[in-house]
């Protein structure tokens, strides 16, 4: 290729709409949250190891449940949506949901943390308006680091001598290696 030397249209995304292979065996239900499996495709969400954060909502059903692994592919967008839960509170409200199913997120941690997003708004106990998408994965990173943060204030520190360089570069490096394992855990890198 070369570089233009005229005006190109080019093709673009508003960058909040996937479509995305489905699982075969797999019925995708319209308004249901999704998540992708370890293979890139498409599944309910559900508290299942392995499991992306939520993609996205289902835009239209799906039935795959005689199809094989893409032989279906999904609409899915991100946004913010009305979905149900329990026991919400005002204090809730910026803090990360997890994934209980398909249609409903928790405040609680759960066993395999898949996110659903982030609780924006709440008009009663059980209905949660959740944030599903890149925002939200970065609001994950943020509540892991603010957690590392709150950790690290009871920490005792030691002076480094200034004859020890070796320990201050040991030092720095374990604090980047920290830092990576919170971005990765977030999914926000690789």
């Amino acid at each position: 290729m070369t570089a233009l030397t005229e005006d190109r249209n080019t093709p673009r995304r508003e960058g909040v709409i996937y479509n995305d292979p489905v699982k075969g065996g797999v019925t995708l239900f319209g308004g249901s949250m999704y998540s992708l499996d370890a293979n890139g495709l498409a599944v309910p969400a559900s508290d299942t190891a392995g499991l992306s954060n939520v993609r996205g909502i289902v835009q239209e059903r799906v039935d795959n449940s005689a199809g094989g692994d893409g032989d279906k592919t999904v609409d899915g967008r991100e946004g913010v949506f009305q979905l149900t839960s329990s026991s919400l509170v005002n204090a809730d409200i910026g803090k990360a949901m997890y994934v209980s199913d398909d249609q409903t997120v928790t405040k609680a941690s759960t066993t395999h943390q898949v996110m659903a997003g982030v609780l924006v708004a709440k008009d009663s106990a059980t209905k949660a308006w959740i944030a599903i998408g890149v925002h939200a994965r970065v609001a994950k990173a943020v509540a892991f680091v603010t957690q590392d943060d709150a950790d690290a204030q009871g920490a005792t520190y030691v002076q480094v001598d200034a004859n020890t360089v070796a320990d201050l570069a040991n030092a720095n490096k374990a604090a980047i290696n920290a830092i990576i394992a919170v971005l990765q855990s977030a999914k926000l890198i690789g």
